[in-house]
């Protein structure tokens, strides 16, 4: 069974690939048999579809992610550069199109393939709600009910797209390029299609660099907890060192003992946290039981080396559920002033334009994301349209932006 690992961290140093340096060295990877929700974002906005669902369901014997409709699903770090990702697709019912993303950024900039029913389109999205540029467009030699292998290689300004291991598609972007971004599957609003065998790989050198950040994470989370930090850090400057030189075994093998050590601190440090005051200590015997790990740190196995990068899992589960209650009030207190205001439509949009200001400001602070606040300001536009025509004004107060 293969292990789901998402090593969502910040590169410490940056590696450029080598040109015609393969990306062997699994940085991603889900074949959906032991699931693991977290690796994901799979989110059904307030304008999805009718029926827009997604589930990981049987598909004879084969565990399979299944996406209806306009569900949102990403994966991945917006600083993943130059890499390789294949997925297996199966087109169930595609009335209108399955979209493969590659290197989309925070803004929505980005590349998507479209394969339709008789054609592939491959283009470059401007941004979030922006206008797309079609960069070329094919026959489709996608067919239902079957499963197909497809591949996209993003390697400096250039993107290829390979459909049951041939090449498709080749472009060249020299006109300010996105070099940089998440994965992600768009599907039609009446369009159903299973994923399976998510793969996603960099070069030999990236593929340090992640290690290394994630020791950093467990070591500064060490420190957070009091841990001894010394001999981790030794072995990460020395993982560093290595890393410098292009001794690319050796930095993987000092990262991955930094983590370790790292890891074992934090259990010394955690254990000593959940010991009892000395009024009610437990027998010797029940003393210094050591906190299990697997809360606090998820180990990652790619290609024979372990980091762990649990401080930060903890932390973004945390930031997540703080984000979706703030979405939550966002939106419902969008939906309380309309109610509110909606007889004076003048003063409505003045007070969904003070929650759209709020939402902007939340968003520049990282508290809700890019994602929730583009739901909220379609709300907050869908609002105006209908004040607006009940009305039968075309110009109200506040312009929107």
């Amino acid at each position: 069974m293969m292990l789901t690992t998402l090593l969502v961290l910040a590169f410490t140093t940056v590696h450029a690939s080598t040109p015609g340096e393969e990306h062997t060295f699994a940085v991603f990877q889900d074949d959906f048999e032991d699931w693991d929700e977290d690796a994901w974002e799979l989110d059904i906005g307030p304008h999805a579809s009718y029926g827009a669902a997604w589930k990981v369901l049987d598909d004879g014997g084969n565990k399979v992610l299944s996406v209806k409709g306009t569900v949102g699903v990403a994966a991945g770090a917006p600083y993943w550069a130059d890499y390789t990702l294949m997925v297996r697709v199966k087109l169930v019912d595609v009335p209108e199109y399955l979209g493969i993303q590659v290197r989309m950024g925070e803004t929505g900039l980005g590349y998507i393939a479209y394969f339709g029913p008789t054609d592939v389109v491959f283009v470059k999205s401007l941004g979030w709600g922006a206008e797309s540029i079609d960069f070329t467009k094919i026959p489709s030699t996608l067919s239902g009910n079957t499963w197909h292998t497809l591949k996209i290689v993003c390697v400096g300004d250039e993107v290829r797209v390979y459909v049951d291991n041939e090449l498709k598609v080749e472009v060249k972007d020299e006109t300010d390029p996105g070099l940089s971004g998440r994965i992600g599957f768009a599907v039609g609003p009446n369009s159903s299609v299973y994923f399976d065998d998510v793969w996603v790989a960099a070069t030999h050198a990236d593929y340090a660099g992640y290690l290394i950040t994630g020791a950093q994470l467990l070591i500064d989370e060490a420190k957070a907890m009091d841990a001894d930090v010394d001999e981790p850090e030794r072995l990460l400057n020395e993982a560093r060192a290595k890393l410098e030189e292009g001794d690319l075994d050796a930095a993987a093998g000092l990262a991955d003992a930094a983590a370790e050590k790292a890891k074992g601190n934090m259990e010394l440090a955690a254990a000593e946290r959940q010991e009892p005051p000395p009024e009610t200590q437990q027998p010797a015997a029940q003393q210094g039981t050591p906190l299990s790990i697997e809360r606090v740190a998820t180990l990652l196995t790619i290609g024979g080396a372990i980091a762990g990068v649990g401080g930060w899992a903890l932390k973004a589960r945390g930031d997540r559920r703080k984000r979706a209650i703030l979405f939550s009030e966002l939106m419902q207190g969008t939906d309380d002033t309309y109610e509110r205001y909606k007889t004076d439509a003048r003063q409505c949009e003045a007070e969904l334009q003070r929650i759209k200001d709020r939402a902007i400001n939340e968003y520049k602070k990282n508290l809700i994301t890019e994602k929730d606040y583009n739901a909220l300001n379609e709300k907050i536009k869908e609002c105006i349209r209908r004040l607006r025509e009940s009305t039968g004004k075309q110009q109200l107060g506040t312009q929107e932006r």
